[in-house]
């Protein structure tokens, strides 16, 4: 009777629908109800399902050292999984590999990348050198630079004062978007530059630094806004300021919530760049690629970002956010990863 009860044991175990999946925790450190951050998560959520990923995903609400206090709980607990997808927002990366350190698991870097002198300390690791898998940065100094170019297009190239909504002094996408946009800007000596100010990316920031800002800058024409979420919010200070966004005043931003997007399409946004929601996506591609022995570079040197209007092929994605439709199991077959989405006809593609 024993053996019979072990040996159907062993057939239940052994049927494919019932395989041990590969385990990944995602540290976003977001909040589940942001717009950027719930796109990351509905489309990594369907690649996991897709690919046989068992996903968990934690929020760390924009409170850094929350992630870190949860890690140290799974430490403590022994229930580190195979697999984590990890940004470095604010700075907190450095924490949190320091307390993995040691521990068997592989980790990819998505959105924000170690500073230079983390990056020399995690080329000296043995550790680091077998466990970071790889790093996925989006180019956010490009875009910033497309976006303001295409908003001082939409502008005609007129005169006028400009403002730029950063988010924090500490996130490398904040820096490195924002400088983007800068550089190109001073190159325009048509724009004077008013001042720079930061959001912590959030609307209600926005909203009040925008409101002073035109009230002691009456002559702006521009708005550089670092995410969706500050562009709204300077939506509302020029609303209230009796000015119509898109026409007495061009803002460029960047993400692809619902309301943004409507935004594009009603012309009070003169420039947005988006795509790089897809980052924790494509992670778990390579992670997948990677469970199964194929071999992972340690980099992955694309854009992953695009400027959004009409006649772009993301554009009506990003209105359905059907991702059900995406091929990820096609993907995982190939050896490379997309670079841009594309329709077609009526099957979403991606094209490598």
């Amino acid at each position: 009777m024993r053996l019979h009860s072990l040996l159907c044991l062993l057939c239940l175990f052994s049927l494919p629908g019932l395989a041990q999946y590969t385990s990944v925790l995602f540290l976003n450190p977001g909040k589940a109800q942001e717009s950027f951050w719930s796109d990351v998560d509905h489309f990594a959520t369907e690649a996991a399902k897709q690919l046989h990923i068992d996903l968990d995903i934690v929020h760390g609400e924009r409170e850094e050292y929350a992630l870190v206090n949860h890690l140290q709980k799974l430490i403590a607990r022994k229930q580190l999984p195979d697999y984590m997808i990890v940004v470095n927002e604010k700075q907190v990366l450095p924490r949190l590999m320091t307390l993995l350190e040691g521990h068997p698991v592989y980790i990819v870097i998505i959105l924000n990348d170690l500073d230079q002198s983390e990056r020399t300390k995690v080329k000296l690791s043995a550790h680091w050198e077998e466990f970071l898998l790889t790093t996925l940065i989006p180019d956010n100094y490009r875009i910033g630079q497309q976006t303001a170019k295409e908003m001082v297009l939409a502008g005609g190239q007129q005169a006028g004062d400009l403002l730029v909504l950063s988010g924090d002094k500490l996130t490398p996408a904040s820096i490195q978007r924002t400088q983007g946009a800068l550089d190109y800007l001073k190159h325009n000596t048509q724009l004077t530059l008013k001042q720079v100010v930061y959001t912590d990316w959030n609307e209600q920031q926005a909203y009040n630094k925008t409101l002073r800002l035109l009230k002691r800058f009456p002559q702006s024409r521009y708005i550089w806004a670092v995410n969706d979420h500050s562009a709204l919010g300077a939506i509302k200070a020029l609303n209230e300021m009796g000015l119509r966004p898109g026409q007495d005043v061009h803002i460029a931003t960047v993400n692809s919530s619902a309301e943004i997007i409507k935004r594009r399409e009603q012309g009070e946004i003169s420039s947005l760049g988006a795509g790089h929601f897809a980052l924790a996506g494509w992670a778990l591609l390579l992670i997948d690629q990677h469970s199964k022995g194929l071999s992972i570079p340690k980099r992955i040197n694309r854009p992953f970002f695009e400027l959004i209007n009409e006649e772009n092929p993301i554009y009506q994605c990003l209105i359905d956010k059907d991702w059900s439709r995406f091929p990820f199991r096609q993907l995982a077959a190939q050896d490379s990863l997309p670079t841009n989405f594309q329709l077609n006809k009526q099957r979403l593609t991606a094209s490598p």
